[in-house]
Protein backbone atom coordinates (compact mmCIF):
# COMPACT_ATOMS: atom_id res chain seq x y z
CA UNK A 1 0.00 0.00 0.00
CA UNK A 2 2.72 2.77 1.33
CA UNK A 3 3.76 1.92 -2.61
CA UNK A 4 0.67 2.79 -4.17
CA UNK A 5 0.47 5.72 -2.01
CA UNK A 6 3.89 7.19 -3.70
CA UNK A 7 2.61 6.43 -6.86
CA UNK A 8 5.02 3.48 -7.06
CA UNK A 9 3.67 0.37 -8.11
CA UNK A 10 5.36 -2.96 -7.19
CA UNK A 11 6.66 -4.56 -10.64
CA UNK A 12 8.46 -8.05 -10.71
CA UNK A 13 11.43 -7.37 -11.05
CA UNK A 14 12.00 -9.21 -14.77
CA UNK A 15 9.59 -6.69 -15.76
CA UNK A 16 11.45 -4.10 -14.20
CA UNK A 17 14.71 -5.22 -16.28
CA UNK A 18 13.22 -5.46 -18.90
CA UNK A 19 11.66 -1.27 -19.30
CA UNK A 20 15.26 -0.42 -17.54
CA UNK A 21 17.12 -2.29 -20.39
CA UNK A 22 15.15 0.06 -23.08
CA UNK A 23 16.77 3.16 -21.69
CA UNK A 24 19.01 4.05 -24.08
CA UNK A 25 21.62 6.48 -22.24
CA UNK A 26 23.81 5.30 -18.94
CA UNK A 27 23.23 8.75 -17.59
CA UNK A 28 19.13 7.83 -17.35
CA UNK A 29 20.32 4.12 -16.11
CA UNK A 30 22.20 6.41 -12.79
CA UNK A 31 19.06 8.19 -12.33
CA UNK A 32 16.72 5.28 -11.75
CA UNK A 33 19.10 3.66 -9.23
CA UNK A 34 18.80 6.78 -7.05
CA UNK A 35 15.07 6.37 -7.10
CA UNK A 36 14.96 3.31 -4.63
CA UNK A 37 16.96 0.46 -3.25
CA UNK A 38 15.32 -2.40 -5.66
CA UNK A 39 15.67 -0.50 -8.47
CA UNK A 40 18.97 0.27 -7.45
CA UNK A 41 20.13 -3.58 -7.72
CA UNK A 42 18.07 -3.83 -11.20
CA UNK A 43 19.95 -1.13 -12.79
CA UNK A 44 23.23 -1.41 -11.36
CA UNK A 45 23.40 -5.06 -13.38
CA UNK A 46 22.36 -3.49 -16.53
CA UNK A 47 25.10 -0.80 -16.00
CA UNK A 48 27.60 -3.34 -15.67
CA UNK A 49 26.48 -6.11 -17.56
CA UNK A 50 27.90 -4.94 -20.77
CA UNK A 51 31.17 -1.99 -20.48
CA UNK A 52 33.28 -0.39 -23.16
CA UNK A 53 36.34 0.86 -21.57
CA UNK A 54 39.70 3.11 -22.35
CA UNK A 55 42.46 3.71 -20.55
CA UNK A 56 44.64 6.55 -21.83
CA UNK A 57 47.48 6.01 -24.10
CA UNK A 58 50.03 8.44 -23.09
CA UNK A 59 50.54 10.08 -19.66
CA UNK A 60 49.42 9.51 -15.90
CA UNK A 61 46.42 6.99 -15.56
CA UNK A 62 44.77 9.38 -12.98
CA UNK A 63 41.78 8.66 -12.00
CA UNK A 64 39.54 8.77 -15.04
CA UNK A 65 36.43 6.81 -14.99
CA UNK A 66 37.72 3.81 -16.79
CA UNK A 67 39.94 3.33 -13.21
CA UNK A 68 37.09 4.04 -11.37
CA UNK A 69 35.22 1.66 -12.67
CA UNK A 70 38.03 -0.83 -12.76
CA UNK A 71 37.96 -0.23 -8.90
CA UNK A 72 34.12 -0.88 -8.70
CA UNK A 73 34.63 -4.08 -10.41
CA UNK A 74 37.12 -5.07 -7.91
CA UNK A 75 35.66 -3.45 -4.95
CA UNK A 76 32.06 -4.48 -5.31
CA UNK A 77 30.98 -8.27 -5.74
CA UNK A 78 27.75 -7.16 -7.37
CA UNK A 79 28.63 -5.22 -10.16
CA UNK A 80 31.14 -7.38 -10.94
CA UNK A 81 29.14 -10.36 -11.36
CA UNK A 82 26.64 -8.88 -13.12
CA UNK A 83 29.78 -7.80 -16.26
CA UNK A 84 28.88 -9.87 -19.23
CA UNK A 85 30.70 -8.43 -21.83
CA UNK A 86 34.03 -6.62 -21.85
CA UNK A 87 35.94 -4.28 -23.79
CA UNK A 88 39.07 -2.48 -22.85
CA UNK A 89 41.41 -0.78 -24.91
CA UNK A 90 44.36 1.50 -24.24
CA UNK A 91 47.62 1.77 -22.27
CA UNK A 92 48.77 -0.50 -19.52
CA UNK A 93 51.30 0.13 -16.67
CA UNK A 94 52.50 -1.51 -13.79
CA UNK A 95 49.66 -0.17 -11.81
CA UNK A 96 46.84 -0.66 -14.59
CA UNK A 97 47.84 -4.44 -15.18
CA UNK A 98 47.36 -4.93 -11.48
CA UNK A 99 44.29 -3.15 -11.06
CA UNK A 100 42.81 -4.98 -14.39
CA UNK A 101 43.95 -8.74 -13.27
CA UNK A 102 42.41 -7.72 -9.53
CA UNK A 103 38.85 -6.60 -11.23
CA UNK A 104 39.04 -9.46 -13.97
CA UNK A 105 39.59 -11.97 -11.09
CA UNK A 106 36.15 -10.59 -9.63
CA UNK A 107 33.97 -11.01 -12.86
CA UNK A 108 33.47 -14.64 -12.30
CA UNK A 109 30.60 -14.56 -14.63
CA UNK A 110 32.00 -12.75 -18.01
CA UNK A 111 31.07 -13.98 -21.02
CA UNK A 112 33.06 -12.00 -23.78
CA UNK A 113 36.07 -10.36 -23.41
CA UNK A 114 37.96 -7.93 -25.94
CA UNK A 115 41.24 -6.92 -24.97
CA UNK A 116 43.16 -4.17 -27.08
CA UNK A 117 46.14 -3.01 -24.58
CA UNK A 118 49.78 -1.91 -25.53
CA UNK A 119 52.10 -2.37 -22.76
CA UNK A 120 54.97 -0.02 -23.80
CA UNK A 121 57.64 -1.88 -21.65
CA UNK A 122 55.44 -3.81 -19.96
CA UNK A 123 54.79 -6.66 -22.25
CA UNK A 124 56.60 -9.60 -20.25
CA UNK A 125 55.45 -7.88 -16.87
CA UNK A 126 51.51 -7.95 -18.02
CA UNK A 127 52.15 -11.57 -19.90
CA UNK A 128 53.42 -13.47 -17.18
CA UNK A 129 50.92 -11.91 -14.85
CA UNK A 130 48.03 -12.82 -17.02
CA UNK A 131 49.42 -16.35 -17.35
CA UNK A 132 49.36 -17.08 -13.70
CA UNK A 133 46.07 -15.54 -13.21
CA UNK A 134 45.18 -17.95 -16.43
CA UNK A 135 46.15 -20.95 -13.95
CA UNK A 136 43.11 -20.98 -11.54
CA UNK A 137 39.90 -22.45 -12.63
CA UNK A 138 38.59 -19.23 -10.49
CA UNK A 139 39.82 -16.61 -13.08
CA UNK A 140 37.05 -15.81 -15.88
CA UNK A 141 35.86 -19.73 -15.07
CA UNK A 142 32.54 -19.32 -18.04
CA UNK A 143 34.83 -17.09 -20.70
CA UNK A 144 33.39 -18.54 -24.22
CA UNK A 145 34.44 -15.57 -26.20
CA UNK A 146 37.60 -13.51 -26.25
CA UNK A 147 39.20 -11.11 -29.34
CA UNK A 148 42.44 -9.70 -28.69
CA UNK A 149 45.62 -8.52 -30.70
CA UNK A 150 48.24 -10.80 -28.12
CA UNK A 151 48.63 -14.62 -28.85
CA UNK A 152 49.75 -15.19 -25.46
CA UNK A 153 46.77 -13.98 -23.58
CA UNK A 154 44.32 -15.85 -26.22
CA UNK A 155 46.22 -19.23 -25.90
CA UNK A 156 46.49 -18.76 -22.07
CA UNK A 157 42.78 -18.06 -21.36
CA UNK A 158 41.77 -21.08 -23.83
CA UNK A 159 43.13 -23.50 -21.81
CA UNK A 160 40.04 -24.78 -19.53
CA UNK A 161 37.61 -22.85 -19.99
CA UNK A 162 34.23 -23.18 -22.52
CA UNK A 163 35.85 -20.90 -24.88
CA UNK A 164 33.67 -21.36 -28.54
CA UNK A 165 34.95 -18.13 -30.07
CA UNK A 166 38.21 -16.50 -30.56
CA UNK A 167 39.17 -14.12 -32.24
CA UNK A 168 42.89 -13.29 -32.99
CA UNK A 169 43.26 -10.35 -36.18
CA UNK A 170 47.38 -9.10 -35.04
CA UNK A 171 49.54 -10.83 -37.72
CA UNK A 172 50.95 -14.14 -36.24
CA UNK A 173 53.77 -16.90 -37.34
CA UNK A 174 53.29 -20.45 -37.68
CA UNK A 175 55.15 -21.38 -34.54
CA UNK A 176 52.45 -19.11 -32.64
CA UNK A 177 49.56 -20.75 -35.24
CA UNK A 178 50.63 -24.00 -33.52
CA UNK A 179 50.60 -22.71 -30.00
CA UNK A 180 46.95 -21.22 -30.66
CA UNK A 181 45.32 -24.66 -32.33
CA UNK A 182 47.36 -26.51 -28.87
CA UNK A 183 45.00 -24.42 -26.92
CA UNK A 184 41.61 -24.52 -28.71
CA UNK A 185 41.68 -28.13 -28.36
CA UNK A 186 42.14 -27.41 -24.66
CA UNK A 187 39.09 -25.64 -24.43
CA UNK A 188 36.03 -27.55 -22.72
CA UNK A 189 33.75 -26.14 -25.65
CA UNK A 190 33.00 -26.67 -29.34
CA UNK A 191 34.98 -23.95 -31.56
CA UNK A 192 32.55 -22.01 -33.34
CA UNK A 193 34.00 -19.07 -34.49
CA UNK A 194 37.37 -18.58 -35.49
CA UNK A 195 39.36 -15.59 -36.48
CA UNK A 196 43.07 -15.71 -37.52
CA UNK A 197 45.71 -13.52 -39.62
CA UNK A 198 48.60 -15.83 -39.67
CA UNK A 199 52.39 -15.04 -41.81
CA UNK A 200 52.92 -18.28 -44.26
CA UNK A 201 56.13 -18.87 -46.86
CA UNK A 202 54.06 -20.61 -49.36
CA UNK A 203 50.53 -21.72 -50.93
CA UNK A 204 51.36 -25.13 -49.90
CA UNK A 205 51.65 -23.71 -46.04
CA UNK A 206 48.36 -22.13 -46.86
CA UNK A 207 46.78 -24.97 -47.70
CA UNK A 208 48.18 -26.99 -44.31
CA UNK A 209 46.71 -24.37 -42.37
CA UNK A 210 43.72 -24.60 -43.08
CA UNK A 211 43.72 -28.23 -43.19
CA UNK A 212 45.10 -28.27 -39.47
CA UNK A 213 42.28 -25.58 -38.42
CA UNK A 214 39.20 -28.27 -40.42
CA UNK A 215 40.72 -31.16 -38.68
CA UNK A 216 40.95 -28.92 -34.93
CA UNK A 217 37.46 -27.16 -35.12
CA UNK A 218 35.07 -29.65 -36.68
CA UNK A 219 32.14 -27.42 -35.48
CA UNK A 220 33.26 -23.95 -36.81
CA UNK A 221 30.15 -22.15 -38.13
CA UNK A 222 32.16 -19.00 -38.62
CA UNK A 223 35.53 -19.07 -39.95
CA UNK A 224 37.72 -15.50 -40.83
CA UNK A 225 41.24 -15.96 -41.70
CA UNK A 226 43.89 -13.99 -43.65
CA UNK A 227 47.08 -15.64 -44.74
CA UNK A 228 50.02 -12.99 -46.00
CA UNK A 229 52.97 -14.54 -48.24
CA UNK A 230 55.59 -12.87 -48.45
CA UNK A 231 55.83 -10.97 -51.91
CA UNK A 232 53.68 -9.55 -54.08
CA UNK A 233 54.36 -11.17 -56.69
CA UNK A 234 53.25 -14.42 -54.62
CA UNK A 235 49.42 -14.19 -55.30
CA UNK A 236 47.20 -13.66 -58.29
CA UNK A 237 44.11 -14.92 -59.50
CA UNK A 238 45.63 -18.19 -60.74
CA UNK A 239 46.79 -18.00 -57.03
CA UNK A 240 43.50 -17.52 -55.23
CA UNK A 241 41.48 -20.40 -57.80
CA UNK A 242 44.69 -22.85 -56.62
CA UNK A 243 44.27 -22.10 -53.30
CA UNK A 244 40.44 -22.47 -53.32
CA UNK A 245 41.34 -25.90 -55.08
CA UNK A 246 43.28 -27.21 -52.47
CA UNK A 247 41.29 -26.36 -49.55
CA UNK A 248 38.36 -27.48 -51.47
CA UNK A 249 38.43 -31.34 -49.30
CA UNK A 250 39.09 -29.75 -45.67
CA UNK A 251 36.47 -27.15 -45.82
CA UNK A 252 34.02 -29.63 -46.82
CA UNK A 253 34.74 -31.56 -43.74
CA UNK A 254 32.55 -28.61 -41.90
CA UNK A 255 29.04 -29.62 -42.30
CA UNK A 256 27.88 -26.02 -40.28
CA UNK A 257 29.75 -23.78 -41.79
CA UNK A 258 27.88 -20.63 -42.42
CA UNK A 259 30.42 -17.76 -43.00
CA UNK A 260 33.43 -18.27 -44.87
CA UNK A 261 36.08 -14.91 -45.25
CA UNK A 262 39.29 -16.09 -46.94
CA UNK A 263 41.97 -13.37 -47.56
CA UNK A 264 45.42 -13.96 -49.37
CA UNK A 265 47.91 -11.23 -48.89
CA UNK A 266 49.11 -9.19 -50.76
CA UNK A 267 46.41 -8.62 -53.14
CA UNK A 268 46.49 -9.65 -56.61
CA UNK A 269 47.27 -6.49 -59.47
CA UNK A 270 44.80 -6.77 -62.87
CA UNK A 271 45.44 -5.11 -65.37
CA UNK A 272 42.00 -5.02 -66.24
CA UNK A 273 40.83 -3.67 -63.23
CA UNK A 274 37.93 -6.38 -62.63
CA UNK A 275 38.17 -6.95 -59.31
CA UNK A 276 35.20 -7.06 -58.38
CA UNK A 277 33.98 -9.22 -61.57
CA UNK A 278 36.59 -11.78 -60.85
CA UNK A 279 35.95 -11.80 -57.40
CA UNK A 280 32.35 -12.54 -57.49
CA UNK A 281 33.15 -15.15 -59.94
CA UNK A 282 35.62 -17.59 -56.90
CA UNK A 283 32.55 -16.51 -54.61
CA UNK A 284 30.11 -18.09 -56.60
CA UNK A 285 32.04 -21.23 -57.59
CA UNK A 286 32.80 -21.65 -53.65
CA UNK A 287 28.93 -21.29 -52.84
CA UNK A 288 28.51 -23.99 -55.39
CA UNK A 289 30.69 -26.27 -53.73
CA UNK A 290 29.51 -25.14 -50.42
CA UNK A 291 25.86 -24.31 -50.33
CA UNK A 292 25.25 -23.90 -46.82
CA UNK A 293 27.15 -20.47 -46.91
CA UNK A 294 25.27 -17.67 -46.56
CA UNK A 295 27.86 -15.32 -46.33
CA UNK A 296 30.89 -15.10 -48.12
CA UNK A 297 34.09 -12.74 -48.47
CA UNK A 298 37.10 -12.96 -50.90
CA UNK A 299 39.78 -10.04 -50.68
CA UNK A 300 38.04 -7.01 -50.45
CA UNK A 301 34.22 -8.14 -51.62
CA UNK A 302 31.72 -10.23 -49.62
CA UNK A 303 28.17 -11.01 -50.03
CA UNK A 304 25.29 -12.07 -48.19
CA UNK A 305 23.55 -15.54 -50.17
CA UNK A 306 20.29 -15.87 -49.85
CA UNK A 307 18.71 -18.47 -52.16
CA UNK A 308 19.67 -16.45 -55.73
CA UNK A 309 20.16 -13.22 -54.19
CA UNK A 310 23.54 -11.87 -53.59
CA UNK A 311 23.27 -8.74 -51.39
CA UNK A 312 27.06 -7.30 -51.22
CA UNK A 313 28.60 -6.69 -47.51
CA UNK A 314 29.73 -3.33 -46.35
CA UNK A 315 33.07 -2.43 -46.87
CA UNK A 316 33.32 -1.06 -43.44
CA UNK A 317 31.96 -4.26 -41.67
CA UNK A 318 34.16 -7.02 -43.57
CA UNK A 319 35.40 -9.39 -41.30
CA UNK A 320 39.05 -8.74 -42.66
CA UNK A 321 39.02 -5.90 -40.76
CA UNK A 322 40.79 -4.66 -37.05
CA UNK A 323 37.84 -3.41 -35.81
CA UNK A 324 35.01 -6.62 -37.07
CA UNK A 325 34.76 -9.25 -35.37
CA UNK A 326 31.54 -11.03 -36.07
CA UNK A 327 30.69 -12.27 -32.59
CA UNK A 328 30.51 -8.80 -31.67
CA UNK A 329 28.63 -8.12 -34.49
CA UNK A 330 25.85 -10.24 -34.00
CA UNK A 331 25.31 -10.44 -30.28
CA UNK A 332 22.48 -8.54 -28.56
CA UNK A 333 23.45 -5.20 -27.52
CA UNK A 334 21.62 -2.64 -25.26
CA UNK A 335 21.33 0.71 -27.10
CA UNK A 336 23.27 2.20 -23.65
CA UNK A 337 26.08 -0.39 -23.80
CA UNK A 338 27.04 1.01 -27.21
CA UNK A 339 29.18 3.85 -26.50
CA UNK A 340 32.14 3.86 -24.46
CA UNK A 341 31.52 5.16 -20.90
CA UNK A 342 32.13 8.86 -20.29
CA UNK A 343 31.76 10.84 -17.53
CA UNK A 344 28.16 10.53 -17.01
CA UNK A 345 28.87 6.98 -15.56
CA UNK A 346 30.43 8.59 -12.32
CA UNK A 347 27.22 8.20 -11.08
CA UNK A 348 27.43 4.51 -10.61
CA UNK A 349 31.45 4.22 -10.13
CA UNK A 350 31.33 5.31 -5.79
Amino acid sequence: MAALQHGLPVLPEDVLFNIFSRLDKRSHLVSTMLVRRAWYDIAERLQYSDITLKFPLFGELGDGPAVRCMNTLKTRTTAAQAVRHLALSGALTGDSITLLLAALSQTTRLLSLELWVSNYGYESAFRTSWQASCESSRFLPQLSAINTDDAVIATSVARGRPLYALGLPALIEAATFDAVVDSLRSSTAAVTQLRLYIGVHDISTAEGIVRTICRTCPSLTVLSIQLKLPKPEDVNWNTIETFLDGVEPYLSRLHSLRVLSLVLIPDPVDVASRYEERTREMARSVVDRFPQLHRVELRWHGWIVSADEWTPVRRTTLLRLLDVWFYAETRHRLDFTRFVIQANFEGSLK
